[in-house]
């Protein structure tokens, strides 16, 4: 309807196939069947039977007038809850996309605040930062120079792994430097610091080609440097480290943010969508309580009309019964006042009749009929 712009009128003269200006179900079962509706023929009987609101077994133009706003206010509120629920599944995707936008950003947070606290507990301070507090610690009683000779074995100024991993060691054994683990495990630790600061020294060009490209030793004074700069460079690493969790935090709190405004705006339409299917639903009801309370109506006339159609009938058949009896009368009437061989056959056997009840007995009774009817 709403889509052909049908009026009730319209529909009439499309669906009524006999020109009868009446539908009756068959024509109302090809008119469903010719719109493309695929339904049942016991649905489309039920929809007949709710429009038909005489249950006359046909539909006029007053019929389906009356049950026109009802289907029509049927149909607009099932596209409004279709539009509902598209709007609906396009919020929740576009808050998936935030949510998974989301999703990042919370977990580098999350690792931030993880490293941040690896760096502020003192159990877990990088290796190299641990070797160079224990320098630095020296460094207060000797040069740099002379830590450097300390771990020159050769006087030429460099130092290879093994002799690394021996010399942090001897600071290992006297509790001056904490490695966790078993020895084996305390040897790849430290060859995994040496690896690293050979990386670190190569990147800060510290170190020659031949070095880096080979396994040769490394400047001890460039080694004992980096570490002490990792050792005094631990606060700013944790200043750093409270520096990107802050921006990660606003990076995520921005995304949160977009994810709190679709909620909220998703909220107000949600509300607005219900408050008008709540208005559509209430129509909707009205509209079926005041064709629920036509068809009272029009039964109540049938039942009335039908009272008063068997009063009449009951009226016609006693005045009929009352003249029947008055002719009856008359009849007998004038027949009384007639000699007996004058009088009609009737009345002489309605009169005979009378005249046996009141004689002696059955028997004369009889008798008295029998010499009556031979006269």
């Amino acid at each position: 309807m709403i889509d052909q712009k049908w009026s009730a009128s319209d529909m009439l003269k499309a669906w009524d196939r006999n020109g009868d200006r009446q539908i009756q179900r068959m024509e109302f079962r090809i008119a469903i069947n010719q719109m493309g509706i695929d339904v049942s023929h016991v649905k489309v009987d039920a929809l007949f039977d709710k429009i038909d609101l005489d249950a006359g077994g046909s539909i006029d133009e007053a019929e389906l007038r009356q049950s026109a706003k009802l289907m029509h206010d049927a149909a607009t509120a099932a596209r409004s809850e279709h539009s509902v629920a598209a709007a609906r599944l396009e919020y929740c995707r576009e808050r998936l996309k935030l949510v998974e936008a989301c999703y990042e950003p919370a977990m580098e947070v999350e690792a931030a605040h993880v490293a941040h606290r690896t760096l502020c507990d003192s159990r877990c301070t990088p290796l190299d930062a641990r070797v160079g507090e224990a320098l630095s610690l020296l460094n207060q009683w000797w040069s740099l120079a002379e830590l450097a000779s300390k771990w020159d074995s050769d006087g030429s100024g460099c130092i290879n792994r093994a002799d690394f991993v021996r010399r942090v060691r001897l600071y290992k054994n006297s509790g001056q430097v904490r490695i966790d683990g078993s020895s084996a495990e305390a040897e790849e630790q430290l060859a995994q610091l040496y690896e690293s600061l050979r990386k670190r020294l190569s990147e800060h060009g510290a170190v020659n080609g031949a070095a880096d490209e080979a396994d040769e030793p490394l400047s001890i004074i460039a080694m004992i440097e980096a570490m002490v700069a990792a050792a005094k460079g631990m606060p700013s690493r944790i200043a750093d480290a409270l520096k990107e969790i802050s921006r990660l935090e606003a990076a995520a709190l921005e995304v949160q943010a977009k994810l709190s405004a679709l909620d909220v705006a998703e909220k107000i339409k949600w509300d607005d969508a219900r408050m008008q299917e709540c208005k559509a639903r209430a129509e909707i009801d009205e509209a079926k309580e005041e064709q629920r309370k036509r068809r009272e109506a029009k039964a109540r006339q049938r039942v009335v009309a039908a009272e008063a159609k068997a009063q009449e009938e009951l009226a016609r058949r006693e005045a009929a019964q009352a003249a029947i009896g008055e002719e009856a009368r008359r009849h007998a009437r004038r027949s009384a006042k007639l000699p007996d061989d004058e009088r009609p056959d009737e009345y002489l056997a309605t009169w005979m009749k009378e005249k046996s009840k009141k004689g002696k007995g059955l028997k004369g009774g009889r008798a008295k009929a029998q010499k009556q009817v031979k006269l």
